[in-house]
C-alpha cells in the first residue's frame, strides 16, 4: 500500500491561493456576464466562490485534522448571528485591537478586485456577531483557523499538514 502524501502549508497560504483564484476568474466572469463585484454579485457568483472556498480552504483544513469528522464551518459570504459551535477562519490585523475577534466572511472589492477582507466582529463566549461586518485591507491581515472542539474548547491553527 502506497503511503499518503502530505502537504505542508498554512491557513494564510490557503486563503491567499483562494483569493488569487477569485482574482484570476474575474475576466472570465465578465465575459460570461456573471457579476462578481459587491454591488452586482448574485447567486451564480456566490455558488462559484462558495464551492472554491469549500474545496480550496475548508477541505484542506479538514484533511489536516486526524479526528475531526463533521466539522461545522460558516459558508463563504454568509454572516451569522453567532459563530458558537462553528470552526472558522479568524482575520488577524496589526492595526486592530488584539482582544477583538474577527471571523472571515469573504473578500470585497473597493478599488481592485478583492482587495479587502470582509469580516464579522464577534464577542463573548458564544461568539455573537457585534455590529456590521468590517472591511480590512488584504495586505494588512493574516489568517488563522479556529477549530471548535466543543466542550474541549477551541484550538488555533496556523501551519497545517494536509493529507493529499
Amino acid at each position: 500500500m502506497a503511503s499518503a502524501e502530505k502537504w505542508a502549508t498554512s491557513v494564510r497560504n490557503l486563503v491567499l491561493n483562494f483569493h488569487d483564484t477569485l482574482v484570476a476568474l474575474t475576466p472570465y466572469m465578465d465575459k460570461a456576464k456573471i457579476g462578481w463585484r459587491d454591488e452586482e454579485a448574485y447567486d451564480d457568483w456566490d455558488e462559484i466562490a462558495q464551492s472554491l472556498c469549500r474545496n480550496m480552504i475548508m477541505r484542506s483544513v479538514q484533511f489536516s485534522l486526524e479526528d475531526e469528522d463533521g466539522l461545522t464551518m460558516p459558508e463563504y459570504g454568509t454572516v451569522y448571528p453567532s459563530y458558537e459551535g462553528k470552526s472558522f477562519i479568524e482575520v488577524v490585523s496589526n492595526t486592530i485591537q488584539a482582544d477583538k475577534c474577527f471571523v472571515f466572511v469573504g473578500f470585497s472589492t473597493l478599488e481592485h478586485p478583492f482587495d479587502h477582507v470582509r469580516c464579522q466582529p464577534v464577542s463573548g463566549i458564544d461568539l455573537c456577531a457585534t455590529g456590521d461586518p468590517a472591511y480590512m485591507q488584504l495586505g494588512e491581515v493574516h489568517f488563522e483557523f479556529i477549530l471548535n472542539k466543543g466542550d474541549r474548547g477551541r484550538k488555533r491553527l496556523s501551519d497545517i499538514l494536509v493529507q493529499v
